[in-house]
């Protein structure tokens, strides 16, 4: 190993031990620095009314904003009078990391999910019309959403605002319990057709799924051509974040600005591919497991593009879910995309109906961090 990389893990250790943080994360306080939030990679996420866009261009700009997978927002949309063709951008995969495209399917969902949140806020009725599988695999071609006036369901102000706010939030979470009442309203949210959720607060079951997630993290750190595939989707500067508007970047986790700005000017492609950015993603993960109160899993008893679709729906419910309540959310894919340690979780959490394990997210109480940015319009809209 070269000296600069000794030299570089000497400065992240000592300030580690001064403020509390691993190599790629902080635990305890969020100190994100400025953000110029007029930039147009952020301006979504203020768009809380439609303004001067017609209805269909609305809902694709609040599908946009749903959570994918790396923030890769793996998505097209075809829009004609009263229909929007949703389709999954397959060029924007993450390769090994998502061998199956299960995390891209799933983020699709999300998408969908946003439409029909918003649709019936604006007084539309969506039908969600999904694609058979091979048209997925063959064209990307996900779901057919048609519009209709009057929507059935009332959604709140609450709920429809929770869009703009979502966040996947990678930090630590405040030890205390998660309420009773909000457990309730999780339970609530499934009547997804062969999708089941799982709530986990008990030590027990905790425990169990950080010791899976401990091994599976540092088999994923060790599997060379998927972590190469899923560091694709890291920005070093927020230069180039601003710019691709898409990926995840320190900026993004709880750092502080003196970590952030010792990414910007000392950490390369080199390290990150290395030793450096690998030990520094198992460390992090390893202290995030444990903070964790509220484990939630999504499972199916029908594999295949539909129920991934749905699972994601359930997922993007989750995110809107605790972002009403004040509660933040991290899906974890080290365990889903290994199916050794999807099966291991499967069996040992007993999960008996389960045949796939879709999703696995860590839900507690944090500040919120900085907003990730997002792709123009002009580049989803086909």
């Amino acid at each position: 190993m070269n000296s600069s990389m000794l030299n570089r893990r000497k400065f992240v250790k000592i300030v580690a031990v001064g403020t509390g943080i691993t190599t790629c994360g902080v635990i305890g306080v969020n100190a994100t620095g400025k953000v110029d939030y007029s930039n147009p990679a952020y301006l979504y996420w203020n768009k809380n009314s439609p303004g001067a866009l017609e209805n269909e261009h609305y809902l694709v700009l609040c599908a946009a904003l749903a959570a994918s997978a790396h923030n890769t927002q793996p998505w097209r949309f075809d829009i004609s009078e009263n229909t929007i063709d949703v389709y999954a951008d397959l060029k924007r995969n993450l390769g090994e990391a998502d061998k199956e495209r299960r995390l891209m399917a799933l983020s699709v969902g999300c998408a969908l999910e946003n439409i029909h949140v918003a649709a019936n806020y604006l007084g539309l009725q969506p039908e969600i019309l999904l694609q058979p599988d091979n048209n997925f695999l063959n064209t990307g071609f996900a779901a057919k959403v048609k519009l209709t006036q009057g929507g059935k369901v009332a959604v709140s102000s609450e709920k429809f605002n929770a869009i703009f706010n979502r966040q996947t939030t990678r930090a630590m979470y405040l030890d205390e319990p998660i309420d009773d009442k909000f457990i309730t309203k999780l339970k609530q949210l499934n009547n997804l057709e062969n999708i089941d959720l799982h709530l986990f607060t008990d030590d027990l079951s905790r425990n169990t799924i950080n010791s899976v997630h401990a091994e599976a993290v540092k088999s994923f750190v060790e599997d060379d051509s998927a972590y190469q595939d899923s560091l694709a989707w890291w920005r070093y500067s927020r230069e180039e974040l601003l710019d691709k508007r898409d990926g995840i970047s320190i900026y993004t986790s709880a750092a502080p600005n003196l970590i952030k700005q010792y990414f910007k000017y000392s950490v390369t492609g080199d390290d990150m591919s290395g030793d450096f950015g690998r030990k520094g993603e198992s460390d992090l993960m390893l202290k995030l497991f444990p903070s964790t109160p509220l484990w939630a899993a999504i499972t199916t008893t029908e594999p295949g593009l539909s129920t991934r679709l749905n699972g994601g729906r359930l997922l993007e419910r989750l995110y809107l879910s605790c972002t009403e309540n004040q509660y933040r959310i991290m899906p974890i894919t080290y365990a889903t995309e290994q199916p050794r340690y999807a099966q291991q979780l499967i069996s040992t959490l007993k999960l008996d109906k389960a045949k796939e394990l879709l999703s696995i997210v860590r839900i507690g109480k944090s500040d919120l961090l900085e907003r990730a940015v997002r792709r123009p319009l002009s580049d989803i809209i086909v």
